[in-house]
């Protein structure tokens, strides 16, 4: 029993790893903030003089 509970441990570590790997490879950012993907203006952004 104790070396299933390890191995599931040992898993969840791993399927942690493999999300952040996954995210980086797809240009996720797994921080909140805005989404490069929003369509909304951006209001840092300055437009014109």
């Amino acid at each position: 029993m104790a070396e299933l509970e390890r191995e599931v441990r040992e898993l969840k570590r791993a399927n942690d790893t493999l999300k952040q790997y996954v995210s980086k490879a797809l240009g996720l950012d797994t921080t909140p903030s805005r989404s490069r993907y929003d369509p909304s203006p951006d209001p840092a952004a300055h437009h014109g003089p």
